[in-house]
């Protein structure tokens, strides 16, 4: 179980402006590699390079981190990131899966918790993409 643990920059352009620690780990399954940044922990099973102050997932540099991501996608949705976050490289570029629930009701009735996946570029930070059910246009607050 390999760690390393690097100091987030101070430079707003690098890692998303965070000033705490980054902590980039191997689970014992040897292929799944953790990046945590203020206890936000995202999962990948790309390598994961750190050159200077630079991370690299999949060759691919990185500017967001875990927790910027899942700020942004509860900025987003409403909902609270409490389900797990993925790193992937889609199309050529790194990004967040993160998925969460979002508490509501159905015609201000029933009470329901709706799943929601948020795709969150962690190059620029934009969310790309919300993933909600079928149904999600019937849930109200």
């Amino acid at each position: 179980n390999e760690q390393k643990t690097m100091p987030a920059q101070t430079n707003p352009n690098q890692f998303g402006g965070n000033n705490g620690q980054i902590k980039v780990s191997k689970n014992e399954d040897g292929w799944t590699r953790v990046i945590e940044s203020n206890g936000i922990k995202a999962e990948t099973s790309q390598p994961i390079n750190i050159d200077g102050n630079s991370l690299k997932v999949g060759g691919r540099q990185i500017s967001i981190l875990p927790d910027d991501a899942a700020r942004k996608a509860e900025t987003s949705t409403g909902s609270s990131a409490s389900g797990e976050i993925k790193l992937n490289v889609v199309d050529e570029k790194p990004v967040y899966e993160i998925n969460a629930v979002k508490k509501g009701t159905i015609f201000w009735i029933l009470p329901v918790e709706m799943n929601i996946t948020t795709t969150v570029n962690a190059q620029t930070g934009e969310v790309e993409k919300v993933e909600t059910p079928w149904w999600s246009f019937m849930v109200g607050r």
